[in-house]
């Protein structure tokens, strides 16, 4: 059993009432105060020299009536105070519903426990789908691999990033290096300079990173497209050979002529000396075209796997394959959150009513305890009443020549209609403590359907087959540049 509902079942075997009886939430009443504000011994003494009341009076005087009148206010005022509080202590207890509490906390659980299973039935669906195109993925993969006699992994970079970050490095620091070229021969200096040469350096990095891209063809194994790849390396070198020697030739016109016209003419050197420069910084800057050529062809070969097409087929299985996994374990870390929130209300359950049960339990002390100071009130009252009658009725009749009332020999008592509420206890001690023990009871049986249930769920997830790899080398990817 729960702690929380061990110790109030424990509060509830103990005696009903730990409080004593106080009197303290009923007024006080001074007999004193009241002798005073009604001046009982003087008007007592004037009354008496009258010889009033009569002999033959029956019944209270008016002065008489005046000091039960004063008592009986006091007495109302702990009366009705006694009404309220009743009536608070009442409404505390009777805000304990322990089987409306219940009923609400086990259609909670079976709610969830209903959320379990179609969370289950739902994602089970999904994730089938999933790995049936996985596993056409992989046979499409495992065709692939086949087809083209490949043993092993494929090789790729870790991320683009890499790849096309170092292929703008390239493309930065031959636009730069350029610049200081053509910067001595341009009017706009640097400037110009750098507009030149990024223009020149965009067509020399990106056509040979292309270049190395197409020749990984040669790593085919069909003739024709084997035939393309060792083009692009015969383009490669073209390319490589004649841009950087006519961008030499350019830079040697430009240092003669105006942009325009060397423009023109580089076309009439390169075609006449070739490789043949009259100035050492052409040669210069031919080489370093040249490096970066080979560096973005380098570039463009390592981006993806030397096999053309196998790169991207594997990417795409084991991004399917983690995405697999990913969903598999989502919807199981979902299927565990249901069944710690739904254990957690059950908890929250225990401490909630364990919290109203207290308060029950204290109201039904401090009403207990209310209740025995009333009669002690009451009993005050009546005997200030009648000590206040006493010492009028005895000062009047030493003050007066005839004889006293015959009334005046009678015990005084406050009439009996003036009783005070007593509604009855919503649940009895003995009640509330068999209401407690089948609670318990209750919840923990649902605790563990909620349990069976998360662990049924957990098996049908466990039953849905990992999608394996057919042969051992599958079972990891080298990522390397």
């Amino acid at each position: 059993m729960a702690r929380s509902f061990a110790k109030i079942i424990d509060a509830l075997n103990r005696a009903p009432n730990r409080i004593d009886p106080s009197a303290s939430v009923f007024p006080a009443i001074s007999r004193d105060s009241i002798e005073k504000d009604l001046r009982v011994r003087r008007e007592a003494e004037l009354r008496g020299a009258q010889n009033l009341p009569s002999a033959t009076h029956e019944g209270f005087d008016e002065f008489e009536t005046k000091i039960i009148d004063a008592v009986r206010k006091v007495r109302r005022e702990g009366i009705n105070t006694y009404n309220s509080q009743m009536r608070e202590y009442g409404a505390r207890m009777s805000a304990l519903d322990i089987e409306g509490s219940i009923n609400s906390i086990l259609t909670t659980l079976t709610n969830a426990i209903s959320d379990m299973r179609q969370l289950v039935h739902k994602a089970t669906s999904e994730i089938f789908l999933d790995r049936d195109n996985l596993e056409q993925l992989r046979r499409e993969l495992d065709g692939f691999r086949s087809r083209n006699r490949l043993e092993r992994v494929a090789r790729y970079p870790d991320s683009k990033v890499y790849v096309y970050g170092f292929l703008l490095l390239i493309l930065a620091v031959e636009t730069v290096v350029n610049a200081f070229f053509f910067m001595q021969s341009n009017e706009l200096g640097f400037i110009g300079g750098a507009g030149m040469a990024l223009g020149i350096s965009f067509v020399n990095v990106s056509a040979s990173f292309l270049f190395g891209r197409f020749s990984t063809y040669l790593n085919h194994r069909l003739i024709p497209l084997k035939f393309f790849g060792f083009l692009s390396v015969v383009l490669f070198l073209l390319l490589a050979a004649t841009l950087n020697l006519y961008v030499g030739h350019f830079r040697e016109a430009a240092g003669l002529y105006s942009w325009s016209e060397a423009t023109r003419l580089a076309g009439d050197l390169f075609l006449a000396k070739f490789y043949r420069f009259e100035v050492f910084d052409s040669w210069i800057l031919v080489a370093l075209g040249l490096v970066f050529s080979v560096f973005a062809f380098i570039d463009g070969i390592v981006a993806d796997d030397p096999y053309p097409g196998f790169g991207s087929l594997w990417r795409r299985w084991r991004e399917a394959l983690v995405a697999y996994a990913a969903e598999k374990a989502q919807h199981i870390d979902t299927l565990q959150e249901l069944k710690d929130r739904a254990l957690q209300e059950g908890e929250d359950f225990r401490e909630e009513l364990a919290s109203q049960i207290q308060n029950y339990i204290q109201a039904e002390q401090f009403r207990a305890a209310t209740r025995a100071g009333l009669p002690v009130f009451l009993t005050e009252t009546e005997e200030a009443a009648r000590s206040l009658l006493a010492l009028y009725r005895e000062t009047n009749a030493r003050a007066r020549k005839d004889p006293v009332p015959k009334h005046f020999s009678d015990r005084f008592s406050f009439e009996r209609s003036e009783t005070a509420s007593d509604e009855p206890l919503p649940y009895a001690r003995d009640n509330v403590a068999k209401l407690i023990a089948k609670a318990d009871q209750l919840l923990q049986k649902k605790n563990q359907e909620v349990l069976k249930e998360f662990e049924d769920c957990f098996a049908k997830f466990l039953a849905i087959p990992d999608v394996m790899l057919s042969e051992p080398t599958y079972g990891t990817t080298t990522n390397k540049k």
